[in-house]
């Protein structure tokens, strides 16, 4: 699954309509075999590690096409639960990548009534809220494509 210069320009400049379609994890393959593509825009990094503790691996992201827009692939059938290892200056530190939850919260129709200006209790799906996922609570924020 390859990424144009385009669909990167779109995503630094915020200007694509659904960044789950681009940044996160998607599945893919590698030499016939499942493969997760992530890909992360971290305009503060300088390096970028894809963690995943349960595995005690990581694998180092590749700038693509920017300096701050980072891919790798990872040859594995399942990716749960990973996290991404940054250096930023002379400082690292882990995050969780929130293109990692796409919010099961908003549907289509919550998405045409709110451009309609007709969703009347928006507030239940847009904002953070606590939810169950992946067998643990997290406070999720949904918003408009997501």
């Amino acid at each position: 699954m390859s990424i144009t210069p385009e669909q990167v320009d779109r995503i630094v400049y915020n200007k694509h309509h659904d960044p789950f379609e681009i940044l996160g994890p998607h599945l893919s393959e590698q030499d016939g075999q499942p493969a997760w593509v992530v890909r992360a825009y971290l305009p503060s990094a300088d390096a970028v590690w894809v963690v995943c503790p349960s595995e005690r691996t990581e694998y180092e992201m590749r700038s693509q096409h920017h300096p701050h827009f980072f891919e790798c692939t990872i040859p594995t059938a399942e990716l749960a639960n990973y996290q991404l290892r940054l250096k930023e200056g002379g400082h690292e530190r882990v995050i969780y990548d929130p293109y990692a939850f796409k919010s099961p919260l908003l549907t289509d129709l919550d998405l045409h009534l709110y451009a309609e200006g007709n969703h009347h209790r928006i507030y239940e799906k847009l904002g953070s809220h606590v939810i169950e996922m992946d067998g643990g609570e997290w406070g999720v924020f949904c918003g408009v494509g997501s």
